[in-house]
């Protein structure tokens, strides 16, 4: 029964995916960053981390030790940290091993647990961490996630190559039937800045600008899941 419930999403837990089509644009940063703003304004939070190949949410969380996930009754147990609930694979490895050499069964089969064997609580929000492609591990995860509110894909700054792969992440949420919250840019400074209408590009509203080194202004997407998400 509480598979079941978990599955068709009877609880009252939000689902938002943190997403972009590659990697390296600091998707699991803002993922984290977000979590710890909500967290501290009074809600509960979860984090699932989809990025079974390289796992990494738990670092950027501060664990340097790896608690093993617990079942109980048939249900994984989430790790807690700072008030935040957890779930990543990297808890599972005994060492930062090459997880890609794995056959998409496997990862799959891990990333179908994550999805629906988790007893997440009473959190409010569950912030997913998606692989950073739109492949296969993308529409599974899409398929295997119960009552989506959306999507927000991350870029870096403004550079033509990150707003490229960004209409990538658009085109296949839009596929999947996902709607898209917003963009966030990420990085912004000279360094990442080549004049693009980021909006204009991509057709989606910036819900944040987090400068180059400075994450404040993550309060912004925080205002934004507070207002449009939560309440």
């Amino acid at each position: 029964m509480k598979i079941l419930k978990n599955l068709i999403g009877g609880e009252k837990m939000k689902r938002v995916l943190i997403s972009s089509s590659k990697g390296g644009v600091g998707k699991s940063t803002i993922t984290v960053n977000l979590a710890r703003e909500l967290s501290k304004r009074g809600h509960k939070i979860g984090i699932l981390d989809a990025d079974i190949v390289a796992p990494n949410v738990p670092i950027l969380l501060g664990f340097e030790e790896r608690p093993r996930l617990e079942y109980k009754d048939d249900m994984i147990e989430p790790v807690e940290k700072d008030g935040i609930k957890v779930v990543s694979y990297w808890f599972e490895l005994d060492e930062d091993i090459p997880v890609l050499l794995w056959g998409t069964k496997r990862t799959e089969s891990i990333l179908s647990a994550f999805c629906r064997e988790v007893n997440w609580g009473d959190i409010d929000l569950l912030l997913v961490d998606c692989p950073p492609t739109t492949a296969d591990e993308l529409v599974g995860l899409v398929n295997m996630l119960p009552h989506i509110e959306g999507a927000i894909i991350v870029v870096q700054g403004s550079t033509r190559l990150s707003v490229h792969d960004a209409k990538l992440s658009k085109y296949a949420f839009d596929h999947l039937n996902v709607r898209v919250l917003g963009v966030v840019q990420n990085m912004v400074s000279e360094y990442f800045d080549e004049n693009i209408d980021v909006e204009k590009e991509l057709g989606l509203k910036v819900l944040a600008k987090i400068p180059l080194g400075d994450l404040s202004k993550i309060s912004d997407l925080a205002d934004y899941i507070e207002k449009e998400v939560l309440l």
